[in-house]
């Protein structure tokens, strides 16, 4: 699809915006700051606004359709950050990216209040480019984007205070009119706080892992292990029955568990769990390490477990941090399956 005459709308229509609202407090515009095609498309990083005071606007750039990323082009520090750190370590060339922020009119910095009439016209384009290029994923340069993002589309930010990397990674999803897209909000990496290089490196491990989930190939099913920590026979030949027709592996727990045995969902009589030193260990480290990746189901190691009886014992009580699922009827097929699809499949799916 060529985007060139799209493009050069939306750029004369911000500039005609910006001309035409009286005593502005912007400094000029900007929109996009990459290429737009249909190869770098399914990435889009969303700042808050372009910085600079007036001697930094350059209409004629402004007006341009960018044939070059600037973020590969210049090394001012965001750019040199997001690229030589954030989207190194995600693996992903920053060109493979299209670049603007959620609001197209310039001033010195972020604090400085912008025209609620041009912030309004910003996001109503915001939205009408994310409807058009329908990106895989969106990455946001600081929370508040997210946040605003979130607001202007609905969804949802499923991080909350206990992640352990909740300052400087945020996952979540918009809804747009015809699919959910997920974000990924990062502490602004040049932010006035700081971020060190682990940081931008945990960002962009997180990014890589993601993007590599969105654009796996339809036919790769990600293969389930479901391990079995029970004296319940009959318990154990259904979920080996199910595992035999749903090409879903088993691994059968005994006291002599190893952490080396891993696997996406545990189907458990909780009443063992405290005779077994090392799962309870397994499971507590589990839950510290694990991610919003984890939880939202990509490579999960334990994300959830199912407990034959529906009562916990007060001896296993740090286990109550896990996310559980009772089981208070016979346990089913169909219930199994309601559970691995919770667990280890995309919510968007």
């Amino acid at each position: 699809m060529n985007y060139t005459p799209w493009l050069e709308s939306i750029n004369l229509e911000t500039k005609e915006k910006w001309e035409n609202t009286p005593n502005k407090s912007s400094n000029g515009f900007a929109v996009f700051y990459s290429p737009v095609n249909e190869k770098n498309k399914d990435i889009l990083i969303v700042g808050y606004n372009p910085g600079g005071g007036e001697k930094d606007f350059n209409p004629e750039e402004a007006m341009s359709i960018r044939t070059e990323h600037e973020y590969a082009t210049h090394d001012y520090p965001l750019a040199l950050k997001m690229r030589e750190h954030v989207f190194k370590a995600a693996g992903i060339p920053v060109e493979q990216t299209v670049k603007l922020n959620h609001i197209f009119f310039r001033t010195p910095n972020s604090s400085v209040p912008i025209d609620k009439e041009l912030i309004q016209f910003s996001h109503e384009k915001v939205i009408e480019i994310i409807e058009v290029l329908k990106p895989k994923l969106i990455i946001t340069e600081g929370f508040k984007t997210q946040q605003v993002l979130t607001r202007l589309f609905g969804g949802a930010i499923y991080c909350n205070e206990a992640y352990k990397d909740y300052n400087i990674i945020r996952t979540g999803r918009i809804d747009t009119f015809t699919q959910p897209i997920y974000t990924i909000g990062l502490k602004h990496p040049s932010g006035a706080r700081g971020v060190s290089n682990e940081d931008l490196q945990k960002m962009g491990e997180h990014i890589g892992r993601l993007y590599s989930f969105l654009t796996r190939p339809k036919g790769d099913a990600i293969k389930i292990t479901i391990a079995i920590y029970t004296k319940d026979e009959k318990v154990i030949q259904m979920v080996q029955e199910f595992a035999d027709k749903n090409d879903v592996s088993v691994i059968i727990i005994d006291d002599n568990f190893s952490e080396t045995d891993s696997f996406d969902l545990l189907v458990c009589d909780i009443n063992l769990v405290p005779n077994n030193s090392n799962l309870i260990d397994y499971l507590d480290i589990t839950y510290k390490e694990d991610s919003e990746l984890n939880r939202h189901n990509l490579n999960a190691e334990v994300s959830a477990f199912i407990c034959i009886t529906h009562t916990i014992p007060d001896s296993v009580e740090h286990v109550r941090l896990l996310k559980y699922f009772t089981i208070q009827t016979a346990l089913t097929e169909s219930y199994l399956q309601d559970k691995i699809k919770l667990v280890v499949k995309s919510p968007f799916e």
